[in-house]
């Protein structure tokens, strides 16, 4: 398997992003204490990334900073992964493409790792005191 490396950390930019929808959907169930709602939300974040990602590569266009391209990959590190690899080969910001080298990679992937988590323990920490069971 010579790329097994890349097949994986793949996998992890993939994972980012649904595992932080779908953290954010339970904490929006404990809080609301009703599915249906949290689901639509849910649905409409998930279809709101694609319209957001648009937005993003506009204003990152108009405003000459990668500073907004670098907050998205935060939260969709796929997004990071796809820019080192230079599938996008169109996206230049100041007349350079932003190219992050491989910890760059690695540093966003954790970050949005670091995001789940956390959504999941106030989560987690919400459901052992608020709700008491």
């Amino acid at each position: 398997f010579p790329y097994f490396g890349t097949v994986l950390l793949t996998y992890a930019a993939s994972f980012g992003y649904p595992l932080l929808l779908a953290g954010l959907v339970l904490l929006l169930t404990l809080l609301l204490k009703r599915g249906g709602i949290a689901l639509i939300v849910g649905v409409i974040m998930l279809f709101g990334l694609g319209i957001l990602s648009s937005i993003i590569i506009v204003l990152a266009w108009g405003s000459g900073s990668a500073l907004f391209l670098k907050a998205y990959a935060l939260f969709n590190p796929s997004f990071v992964l796809q820019l080192y690899y230079g599938t996008f080969g169109l996206l230049y910001v100041d007349g350079i493409l932003w190219a992050p080298s491989f910890p760059e990679v690695l540093l966003y992937i954790g970050g949005c790792y670091a995001i789940v988590a956390s959504v999941f323990a106030v989560g987690y920490v919400y459901f052992e005191r608020r709700l008491e069971v």
